[in-house]
């Protein structure tokens, strides 16, 4: 390879577009079918029953608990920057 030739290849391999990624959390919203049954049971999620725990846990020194508690809460409310601090 000519030394002329490396910028550009660098160039090319730093400006291309990244690969489609799914979601945070992994959803692909492409294979989400609205019309299955069930598809909004995520919503039936009792966030302050999975923060209450995930304190509880932190207060109990169960800190492998806490995170997995905090976690699945952040899963659902991503916004909520305090609690990603914990």
């Amino acid at each position: 390879m000519s030394k002329a030739a490396l910028p550009l290849t660098l160039l090319v391999l730093v400006c291309r577009p990244a690969p489609a990624q799914a979601m945070p959390g992994g959803i692909d919203p492409e294979a989400i079918d609205p019309y299955r049954l069930g598809a909004a049971e995520f919503l039936d999620t009792d966030l302050y029953a999975l923060l209450d725990e995930a304190r509880t846990s932190y207060g109990d020194g169960d800190y492998e608990s806490a995170a997995r508690y905090y976690l699945a809460y952040l899963e659902h409310n991503i916004a909520d920057a305090g609690n990603i601090y914990n």
